[in-house]
């Protein structure tokens, strides 16, 4: 077993929360499928990139399946809800600070001493 699925960490949740998703998908369920889309957004925003990639996926599916619409309005109120849902989290996400600072380019890491080949952590 990984240790970061048995660390603690928020992105060890990413896993059961996105099967769960997965899960509750396949069986059609959609308020459980909406609880695993929030409770994705509140642990580990980047695991609703994904989910919000499969609803995508499967409303172009149903919606070009035989060149005709479903005709279910609830199906498409379903994914567009998901959806939005998703890129709220991702919105919230993206604007939020990190408590370390923005994440350093590769302009900059190229000339710190740390990234160096004799730095703490050698990646040139």
């Amino acid at each position: 077993m990984k240790d970061t699925f048995v660390s603690g960490i928020a992105a060890s949740f990413s896993y059961p929360l996105f099967f769960g998703f997965l899960y509750y998908l396949l069986q059609e369920s959609r308020i459980q499928c909406f609880i695993f889309l929030i409770l994705e957004g509140l642990f580990y925003p980047p695991i609703t990139f994904l989910s919000a990639g499969i609803l995508l996926i499967q409303l172009l599916t149903k919606k070009f399946q035989n060149f005709q619409p479903s005709g279910r309005l609830m199906d498409y109120k379903f994914y567009i809800a998901g959806l939005l849902i998703t890129i709220t989290f991702l919105i919230i996400y993206r604007t939020n600070a990190s408590e370390y600072g923005p994440l350093i380019s590769y302009a900059e890491a190229k000339n710190l001493p740390e990234f160096q080949p004799d730095g703490r952590a050698s990646f040139f």
